[in-house]
């Protein structure tokens, strides 16, 4: 495997190393919507999460990323679940969550939408849209 160099003297990986990457990432956010279904049961109490500066937002310094709630990692989760699931999240103190049209598609921002109508003034939901995906139904 060759990797090539930028300017700044950084390695620009392999497409294998990208892959590998993706996908401990993406285990990484699976195994954190587990810990926060099993809060109940952990009985965790709430934390203090460092907050961050957007623009004129101030948000968690650590998001909720939403998408394996309902499509892309295997069969979308139990709805009441999902819920419960994004309530504790606010509880412990999360106010960024992330979401797309795509997942889904729309499923995933029609579950955050009525899960979290009722903290709209604590929170922001931050959403991807424009993307084509032809194997959906867009009617």
């Amino acid at each position: 495997m060759q990797e090539h160099f930028t300017p700044q003297g950084t390695a620009l990986h392999s497409r294998r190393t990208f892959l590998k990457t993706s996908a401990a990432l993406a285990t990484m956010a699976f195994l954190g919507a587990q810990t926060f279904a099993n809060a109940k049961e952990a009985k965790m109490t709430k934390t203090a999460i460092p907050q961050r500066k957007i623009g004129d937002f101030k948000v968690s310094a650590i998001g909720l990323g939403c998408m394996g709630m309902s499509a892309n990692h295997g069969p979308a989760r139990d709805k009441k679940e999902m819920i419960k699931l994004l309530h504790k999240a606010v509880d412990l103190g999360y106010t960024f969550f992330d979401t797309a049209e795509v997942y889904g598609p729309h499923t995933n921002e029609e579950l955050l939408g009525e899960a979290l109508k009722g903290y709209k003034d604590k929170i922001i939901i931050n959403t991807k849209f424009g993307f084509y995906y032809p194997l959906a139904n867009n009617s």
